[in-house]
């Protein structure tokens, strides 16, 4: 018996950057074209419950081809695959495209766990879904099982240690149900394996990567192939990364953009990263995508990191002159219009919500506008 086991595809996550939107769809074929009895996925196998991206009908296709060749696709829904008015999961489900195996039924508090017999191999497979906010954790005290000599167990929870951050609830390790011959984990974004009562407890690592943060860490992405309940773990780098580190230690935001044009210039890859690093003596809106050379953006996709940058607000500039600070207390405003237009022009930050991005990009120009109303006697 052989099969694989992926998690946290989370599709739709990269739908804005066609370049690897695509490219984990395609990855995912190639595994719908392995030698395997079939494919189980523990969870988050969409971005958001209802995810329309391009390339979906594409996905869809290939696993009702995968399907319609006798094999099949087992699954959990994560906590970003649930909502209360339905979901893509659901829908899927539904048409028989995967096979959802969180079934159960609860009589006088206690939770009996329904399998799923799969004929080719003999093996039955049971599953507890995500929630949100890991509501699901608190099912496992109510469980009653009793699992089939060859049996798989999959979730979508993390187990102790897991994470380690004291907001996210986790699954004490004991309170798995016992007697599985293989526990395929989801939800934890790296790869964990460990033996439990004499059986794997798998957690593969997300498929592709759900997030810039992700890909910039080199985060183990890939999957694990089973055979006969023994996995083993196959890396995934499909894409061509660049990671560049700039320290911006007393440099104004024009040498920062020119230190960053001129470095990638010759090179060649499809994801560029911008680590900036130091004490900035800029604001942090001065340096972004919008300024940097159009023939750069249009070969790469560049993300420019500020999450190690400390920004000096109150301390004025290096390349400042001290004709210049007399001359900016002498007229204390002036409207630059081509840097306005630049605020206007930026763009979302790696890991950065769009609701964020608006209320960040609305209160920059906001700024602007109210100093151009408090000084409207002055000629601009």
């Amino acid at each position: 018996m052989k099969f694989i086991h992926i998690s946290d595809t989370h599709f739709g996550s990269f739908s804005s950057y066609q370049k690897i939107h695509l490219k984990e769809i395609e990855e995912f074929k190639k595994i719908l074209n392995s030698d395997i009895d079939f494919l189980i996925v523990s969870g988050d196998i969409f971005n958001t419950p209802f995810q329309i991206f391009e390339g979906l009908d594409s996905l869809i296709s290939a696993m009702r081809n995968f399907i319609e060749s006798g094999k099949k696709i087992y699954a959990v829904p994560g906590s970003h695959d649930v909502s209360s008015g339905g979901s893509l999961f659901s829908i899927l489900d539904s048409a028989g495209i995967i096979t959802n195996v969180y079934r159960y039924k609860e009589e006088n508090g206690i939770i009996h766990l329904e399998g799923t017999y799969d004929k080719k191999t003999g093996t039955t497979i049971y599953g507890v879904g995500g929630e949100t906010n890991s509501r699901e954790i608190d099912l496992y005290d109510k469980i009653d099982v009793k699992p089939e000599e060859k049996s798989i167990f999959i979730f979508h929870s993390p187990i102790k240690g897991s994470i380690g951050v004291q907001e996210v609830r986790e699954l004490d390790l004991e309170k798995l149900p016992k007697g599985f011959s293989y526990y395929a984990g989801g939800h934890v974004h790296k790869r964990i394996w460990k033996i439990f009562n004499g059986s794997y407890i798998v957690y593969p690592g997300p498929f592709f990567g759900s997030s810039f943060d992700e890909l910039y860490n080199n985060v183990e992405r890939g999957y694990a192939l089973v055979e006969d309940f023994k996995p083993r773990f196959f890396n995934m780098e499909p894409m061509n990364i660049y990671r560049s580190n700039i320290n911006c230690d007393g440099k104004s935001s024009r040498t920062v953009i020119d230190e960053i044009s001129i470095e990638l210039e010759n090179v060649n890859a499809e994801i560029i990263f911008i680590n900036l690093f130091g004490k900035a003596m800029f604001n942090p809106d001065d340096v972004n995508l919008g300024k940097l050379p159009m023939r750069l953006k249009r070969k790469s996709i560049i993300m420019l990191r500020k999450k190690n940058l400390n920004f000096e607000n109150e301390a004025m500039p290096a390349n400042l002159s001290m004709d210049d600070e007399i001359k900016n207390i002498q007229s204390p405003f002036s409207f630059d219009i081509m840097d306005f237009v630049e605020k206007l022009k930026s763009e979302r930050e790696e890991g950065e919500r769009i609701d964020d991005f608006k209320k960040r990009l609305i209160a920059s120009l906001k700024n602007e506008l109210e100093m151009v109303e408090k000084n409207d006697n002055q000629v601009h």
